[in-house]
């Protein structure tokens, strides 16, 4: 008995101590939308926005909790509003991706086996037996298709897992401006119902089996979404608290960032979001990720070989990101001598080593004969996965992809001038 009363206090005072070690030891707490993320900025389309941090960086990935909404339907609907289509437009994918996948980014198809299968990973590509399965939101089913989402989750700098349901949500607009644009999102932007926007992506963009029958009940599910959804507004930016605790520059790349932490400025911060949605992790020559062709089309349709230069890749990045929307579009030499002339937007140095570079500064060199005289300008973007730190484009060789930063210019141009967004 005595052996039993001891071994009973014996055990209350380690549940004791271990509720005290677990009051005591600091818990790693998140906001409930990290707002700092670079995948939430973009689906909300945010600029500007004030990214107060430490010098510590949190992790970078992001996930279906970083889009706002209380449930995967909500959060779609929310994803494609602020990209700027109409509540009826909305709906139209809502009843499309209900039927596909019932909302889950992580489902492999239910044809291909006994019962439905999760995945935060691609399945193969065929399983033997069954056959070629589809996987996603969406269900990604064609050998194409399915290797633009295998690029998208290689690419990713914040290697995110196939299964993301924010990462599947930007694949889709990407496909929407790129290959779908003609047949489905210049249509759907165009469509005044939920019954006609959901008959438009049903019939050109999912195109299942028996399609004029999916039609039909899709169309009736988009029009129960838009009776749901339609009166509501995704919530604003503003709304979403922000502390140093909360917010994070993991993905502007901590190990690159001295000192504070933090970009130079939030203009800054919102160019280095851009910068990397448009750039490749290597190159892909004269070869645009559709982000980039789209934001050429919508912002420099001009640019010099359809945005393949290195003014107007930063030009686009300046203007879509909301950080200066008078810089000016393209030549380098123009660029020098506006950021000189507006000191009360600009810092701007000579005298600085790569070391010193925060995400967001400018670099541009107009000296030197090297490449047959023409100047250059890159971004300084921060060490991202790989440990390339600039984002740039070249004059009619290549489309923006990242690179590494240099104080000199290699090619004999010069020693670069740094400049920085206040």
């Amino acid at each position: 008995m005595n052996i039993l009363k001891k071994s009973t206090r014996i055990l209350i005072n380690l549940i004791i101590i271990l509720a005290i070690l677990q009051i005591s030891l600091p818990q790693k707490s998140y906001a409930a939308k990290d707002i700092c993320d670079q995948g939430y900025l973009r689906n909300l389309g945010v600029i500007n926005l004030s990214c107060v941090a430490d010098s510590t960086c949190g992790d970078s990935s992001v996930t279906s909790a970083n889009l706002p909404g209380g449930d995967n339907p909500e959060k779609i609907w929310n994803f494609f509003i602020q990209k700027g289509l109409k509540p009826s437009q909305a709906a139209g994918f809502l009843g499309n991706m209900q039927a596909e996948s019932g909302f889950n980014p992580r489902l492999i198809e239910y044809a291909y086996s006994e019962k439905p299968h999760e995945s935060d990973d691609l399945p193969p590509i065929r399983i033997p037996k069954t056959g070629q399965p589809g996987y996603g939101l969406i269900q990604w089913t064609s050998p194409g298709r399915r290797d633009r989402l295998k690029e998208k989750v290689n690419s990713d700098p914040q290697k995110r897992k196939a299964g993301d349901i924010t990462l599947q949500l930007e694949l889709v607009w990407e496909e929407l401006n790129g290959p779908y644009k003609n047949s489905t999102l210049i249509p759907v932007q165009n469509s005044t119902t939920a019954t006609e926007s959901s008959t438009i992506i049903t019939l050109n963009y999912e195109i299942p089996s028996n399609k004029k029958t999916q039609a039909v009940e899709r169309a009736k599910e988009s029009e129960k979404f838009l009776a749901k959804y339609g009166s509501t507004t995704p919530p604003a930016i503003d709304s979403v608290p922000v502390s140093t605790e909360q917010a994070r520059p993991g993905a502007l790349g901590c190990a690159a960032i001295p000192g504070s932490g933090t970009a130079a400025s939030p203009n800054a911060a919102g160019a280095v979001l851009k910068a990397l949605e448009y750039s490749w992790p290597e190159s892909h020559g004269k070869v645009p990720k559709p982000e980039y062709a789209a934001a050429v089309q919508q912002y420099n349709p001009n640019a010099p070989y359809n945005g393949a230069d290195c003014g107007a890749f930063v030009g686009i990045v300046m203007k879509a990101s909301g950080a200066d929307p008078n810089y000016p579009p393209v030549g380098t030499s123009v660029q020098m001598d506006y950021v000189k002339k507006h000191p009360e937007k600009y810092d701007v140095t000579e005298n600085f080593e790569v070391k010193d570079l925060l995400p967001g500064d400018i670099l541009i060199v107009n000296k030197g004969s090297g490449q047959g005289g023409f100047g250059h300008t890159v971004i300084f973007v921060g060490t991202q996965p790989g440990g390339k730190n600039i984002a740039s484009a070249s004059l009619r060789n290549r489309m923006p992809n990242l690179g590494d930063a240099e104080a000199s210019d290699s090619s004999g141009r010069g020693h670069y001038t740094r400049a920085r967004l206040k």
